[in-house]
Formats: structure tokens, sequence, C-alpha cells
């Protein structure tokens, strides 16, 4: 569970460092415009909050460009972000130098809300990919680099092939495999031993542990053993 929710954190770390800055500046917005008079608010506050919009504005922009992997509706949601933070600009210097009260409650109020429900759904884009991870393209990657012979390959290394998140892609392996990655690994390795003691059965123990990727001669023999029924002598 502790594993789990460190993969969860370094892959949306961003995207939780985005919702956590959305969410501050909500509350602090809410909380200031109660306790501080209206006119030190509309002085002082309502410029440094469409200053935080701004910000916001462009940072959820890098965000949707830094990872959409390819997805046109996240590179045209970065774009609208960028618009959206130059409007803001355009509306802050409007209430700053038109006087008229009309104005000023008409920009603060697109401003507002409008701004929140955009980033909002600028942050859940990012969170749910929209990619749809190919099978085949994973397995010919698999057969023909054999990834597994190194004893440290891990689940972000198979972004080479799948750029998605860790969390998605050990979902994937669940689903289309029903196992995990460490699962599937061991299952290749065990198919490489068979192999290598079929078609070398002169080759000792050791060099096949070690050509298929097991940290040790004890850990593929007990592998082995427990995946064919057989230790790998008798499998010879």
């Amino acid at each position: 569970m502790k594993r789990r929710l460190h993969d969860i954190w370094l892959d949306y770390k961003a995207e939780f460092g985005f919702g956590f800055i959305l969410l501050g500046v909500i509350v602090l917005s809410a909380w200031l415009s109660r306790y501080i008079p209206e006119e030190v608010f509309d002085m002082y506050i309502n410029p440094a909050m469409s200053v935080a919009s701004v910000v916001i504005c462009f940072y959820g922009a890098v965000l949707c460009l830094i990872h959409h992997k390819g997805v046109a509706v996240r590179r045209l949601w970065a774009k609208i972000l960028v618009v959206w933070g130059v409007w803001e600009i355009i509306l802050f210097v409007l209430t700053q130098t038109v006087t008229p009260t009309i104005m000023r409650v008409g920009t603060t109020t697109f401003s507002s809300l409008t701004i929140v429900v955009a980033c909002v759904f600028g942050w859940l884009l990012l969170l749910y990919p929209t990619e749809v991870p190919d099978k085949a393209m994973l397995e010919e990657w698999m057969d023909a680099e054999k990834p597994y012979r190194n004893p440290d390959f891990q689940l972000h290394d198979l972004q080479q092939v799948l750029p998605l998140n860790r969390t998605y892609l050990s979902r994937f392996i669940k689903t289309e495999y029903d196992c995990s990655f460490y699962q599937l690994v061991t299952r290749y390795r065990v198919e490489e031993a068979k192999r290598l003691l079929h078609e070398h059965p002169q080759m000792k123990i050791q060099e096949i542990s070690e050509q298929c990727g097991f940290s040790s001669p004890t850990i593929f023999t007990r592998v082995f053993t427990r995946e064919t029924g057989l230790n790998p002598s008798e499998w010879k």
C-alpha cells in the first residue's frame, strides 16, 4: 500500500501540486473576502488574486504540454489556458483603469468563476489517460529487446514503449495479463530459461540465471521450480 501511494505521488506530483495551488487560491480568496473591508480587498487582494489566476493558467498550460503524450485535446487545452491567462491580464488591466462599477463587477465575476472551472477541468484532463496502450507493441518490444534480462528491470522502463504513468501501466498489465508487473517479468524470464536449457544444455545454472535476469542462481532455481514443477537440472 505504501509503495502504491508512493508510485501515485511520483506519477501525479505535478498535477497534485497544481490542484493544491488552485485549492489554496480559492480558499484564501474566500477567507479574505469575509474578513477584509471591501475597499482594501478591491485595492490589494483582488489584484493579487488576479495575478494568482494568471499563474495558475500558465502553470496548467505547461503541465498539459509536458504531459500531453501525443493527445491532441491536451495540447488544445494548453493553448486555451494560455489564451485564458492573457485574457486574465486584460481583465486585470480593465478593472484597474475602467472605473464604472458594472465593469468591475462583470470582470471580477467572470474571472473568479470561469478560471476555477477551467483549471479544474484542465487538472482532471491530466489525471485521466486517453491513450489506448498497444499490447502487441509491448510484446514485440519485450521479445526483441529482452529488457527482462536486466536484473534491475522496473515498471518505469516500460515507458520507453508505452509512455504512460506507472499506475496506469500496472492497471493495464493486470487487465491484459491477469498478473502484476513482477509476475509478468518472471514469466518472460522463465520462458527464456526454458529456451536456453533446451538449446544450450551444457550451460551452467549460474550462467542461465545471469542471462535471464535473476539476481542469483538460488532465486532462479526456486522460481523456475515453482513455475514449472521441475528444477532446472530436471528440465534439462
